[in-house]
């Protein structure tokens, strides 16, 4: 996972269109139709909203000490899910 303040990334600069470009720069190879996507690209939105609904939720409603452990057991489980999807890149890359 990335640490885009320390990037360099611009709070002014940060966007859902932004982190979908990286995104898809670093998991989807150039040969990839464009309804694939697309449809990837909605998906990503989507999921993204979705996640920010939750986060803001459990913020809002939950008492502090339960919001955290939700939201770190999320953030676990997509750190995981992200590492292991990077692995599989990384390793597609490299297979002639």
């Amino acid at each position: 996972m990335r640490n885009w303040a320390s990037l360099g990334v611009k709070p002014a600069d940060m966007s859902i269109a932004f982190l979908w470009t990286n995104f898809a720069g670093l998991v989807l190879p150039a040969e990839t139709p464009d309804l694939q996507r697309e449809e990837m690209r909605k998906a990503f939105f989507a999921g993204f909203l979705e996640c920010f609904h939750v986060v803001n939720d459990y913020a809002t409603t939950l008492p502090e000490k339960d919001a955290v452990a939700v939201l770190s057991r999320l953030n676990d489980e997509g750190r995981a899910f992200f590492e292991k999807l990077i692995a599989e890149v990384k390793a597609r890359k490299t297979t002639p």
